[in-house]
Order: C-alpha cells, then structure tokens, then sequence
C-alpha cells in the first residue's frame, strides 16, 4: 500500500495544480471573446460577473478530463525519469497495483462530470442563453423569467401539427396569439386555426375564439405538452439527459430532426466518461522505457488527446447530420480509444 500511495499523492499533487491552469486558460479565452459583447451592450459590471459566474461550471467538462491526462503524464514522468517506477517494477509491483488510486480518481471524475452534466448545466445554459436573448434584444438583462417565453415556434412532428405561439408562459400553462397548423408528409402547410388565447388543461388544450379552417374531427384534439415545446427552443448542449429524453418521446424515429437530438443525448453519456479515456492513454505514455525521451513521449500524448477530440467532433457532427447512427457516433470515440489504450497497457507490462 505505501507504493501505490505514494504515486496516489504524486499525482493529486500534479492534477491540483495542473486543472487551475487549464481551466484558467479555458476562462481567460471566453472573456476575450465574450467581453467585448458585453460592454458593446452596455451591461454592468454586477451582470458581467453573473454572466462569467454562469459560464464557470461549462468549463469544468473540458478542463477536467485534460487536466487528468497532463496530470498523469506530469507526476508518473516525473517517477519514471527518477527511476521510481522502474525500481517498483523490479521489485514487482504492477502497472496496474501501483496506479490503483489514479484509477480511483478517474471514477470519481467520471461521477462528478455525471452529476455536472445532469444537474447544474443545464440551468446555467438555460440562464446563459436567456441573458444572451435578452442582451440581444436591447433589454436589461435577466428581466424576464424562464418561466415565460415568446414567439414560439414548436414542430409537432408526431401530431402533424406546426404550432406558432406568440407568448406562452409555463407558469400558468397559458398562451397568446396562438396559430396552429396540418403539415402534411411533405412538411407543406394546407390549413390552419387561429386563436387569441388558450390553455393547457388535464393534458390537453382549450382555445378561445377559434377561426379558420379546421382539417378533420381530431383536429382539435390538442395534446401537445406546452413543457416540450420550450424545450425544443433552448439549444442542445443546455438539455440534461433526461429532457432531451423527454423531446425524444415525442419525435417519431423516422424524423430526420430526431438526429440532433439523440446524438446530444448519446454524446451527453459518453462524455462522463473521459476521465477513464485520458488515463487509459496517459498511463501508458508516462511509464514508457527509458529510450523514450521526455519530449516524444509528450508529443505523442499531446498527438493523441487532440486526434481524439477531432475524432469526437467529427462523430458528433456527423450523428446529428444523420449520417451515423447517434449511438455509434457518440460512442465511437469512447470506444476506439479504450482499445488503444489497452493495447499500450498490454506493451507497458
């Protein structure tokens, strides 16, 4: 046990002081580019500070999993260079034994992305995006709650129906200036109603003062949840799993609009995960045989963790395209990587 802690406390040592300073430069790179926005706007300093604080916990989901991959590559080059690791090798001690609390450490990241990207990210998204809407349309910012939303625009793919909605407020579940219309196979616009009020009641609509052409006895069968349709205005990398899960249910599984959003979902749960990746690839690298100079084993790593972010940016923009299924896109890095990964593990014992 002494070993292994001690390479436990080596490389908590490295990834401590290693995440402040990439999840630093990650910070400084937002203010230069949002910074400028902001004060073109006219915000003050108070709203510039929440903004910044909203936008903090977006970072941790890419400084987290680089910073475990340069903190492993930091502290077991380290040990490598002093002969620690070789003397614990010869002394028979495994890869595997003496890297135990980095494996630790990894799961634990990989709860802690978990919890981020279900819990707090989507409601610092959702109020990024609200102060972002409201920055734009030259109002204070954050005046207007969530909670009420306009000019909605919300594709029923499921019933066939394009609803437009000039005001929807999700606290009482009632709408104004409401205009809905039958889509037909083609998505092309035959009939529609008009109403200048409606509300949404034991799981169905009911409007006042309907008008229009009325396409068939079900037309007014409105059952169209008014929770999905603000969902289907945010954008989404600010859904949680578990909303997007819920737009799924109501997209049928030949929409090709369908794409975008299990690719979110799928790439959502894949990247909990990267923790695991950058050490099963990081570990490797830094234990390599003395021939291996410093400089190209950090090339080589460096090589590496940028291939797999390119290869996680091309399968995302491909799944939500339609091109590659959504499972496979976002699991297809993930997956492609763990193998390498095991194939370095197996040459470094």
């Amino acid at each position: 046990m002494i070993l292994p802690n001690h390479v436990g406390r080596c490389w908590a040592r490295a990834l401590f002081c290693t995440f402040p300073v990439i999840f630093g430069i990650l910070l400084l790179e937002r203010i230069q580019h949002e910074l400028p926005e902001l004060l073109r706007g006219s915000v003050g300093l108070r709203a510039i500070a929440f903004y910044f604080l909203l936008l903090l916990p977006s970072l941790i989901p890419l400084a987290l999993p680089v910073s475990f991959f340069v903190g492993t590559l930091l502290s077991l080059g380290r040990l490598r260079r002093d002969g620690e690791i070789v003397a614990m090798r010869c002394g028979g001690v495994r890869l595997l034994t003496m890297t135990r609390f980095l494996w630790i450490g990894g799961f634990c990241g990989a709860l802690l992305l978990q919890l981020l990207i279900f819990t707090l990210l989507p409601v610092t998204e959702s109020k990024l995006q609200e102060f972002t809407e409201a920055l734009k349309a030259q109002r204070p910012a954050l005046r207007r709650g969530e909670r009420q939303l306009r000019n909605v625009t919300y594709d029923g793919r499921d019933t066939g129906r394009l609803w437009l909605v000039g005001e929807l407020d999700l606290e009482t579940d009632e709408a104004r200036r409401i205009g809905i219309y039958a889509c037909g196979k083609e998505g092309i616009v035959d009939r529609g109603i008009h109403a200048p009020s409606g509300r949404y009641r034991e799981g169905r609509w009911l409007l006042d003062g309907v008008r229009g052409q009325i396409g068939g006895a079900n037309f007014l069968d409105l059952r169209e949840d008014p929770e999905v349709m603000a969902l289907c205005q945010r954008r989404i990398r600010s859904l949680s799993p578990a909303k997007l899960a819920l737009i799924l249910k109501h997209i049928p599984r030949r929409d090709p609009a369908r794409a975008a959003y299990a690719t979110g979902y799928h790439m959502a749960l894949s990247g909990c995960w990267s923790c695991f990746i950058a050490l099963f690839c990081a570990i490797p690298f830094a234990t390599a045989g003395p021939r291996a100079g410093p400089l190209a084993t950090a090339a080589k790593a460096v090589i590496a963790l940028l291939l797999f972010y390119f290869l996680v940016s091309c399968c995302q923009a491909l799944g939500a395209g339609g091109r590659v299924p959504p499972v496979l896109a976002a699991w297809l890095p993930n997956g492609l990587f763990l193998l390498y990964g095991l194939f370095l593990m197996a040459r470094a014992r």
